[in-house]
């Protein structure tokens, strides 16, 4: 599911984009914090969308497309969907 890293110099330069990827990645290795399954699958829907757009990083501009709904679903999720870890005492 990963991007190789040509792939993304070469297609994302939208902040919006990266922070997608970021918030994916720093949950995903965090040790403090875990998404649900909801969380990863939302990942997924973005990750799909865009790559059938065609890598366009207009969808935040204009008409809602696919990419900006699964992009706001992914962003709510983020926000409902991990969860912390207790540190136990």
């Amino acid at each position: 599911m990963g991007f190789h890293f040509l792939l993304i110099l070469r297609y994302i330069a939208r902040q919006e984009t990266i922070n997608v990827l970021n918030t994916h990645a720093s949950i995903r290795a965090s040790d403090k914090r875990y998404g649900t399954e909801k969380f990863y699958e939302s990942f997924a829907k973005f990750i799909d969308c865009f790559k059938k757009s065609g890598y366009k990083e207009t969808y935040l501009d204009g008409e809602k497309t696919s990419v900006t709904l699964a992009y706001d679903n992914f962003f709510d999720c983020s926000n409902t969907e991990v969860i912390w870890i207790k540190k136990e005492n």
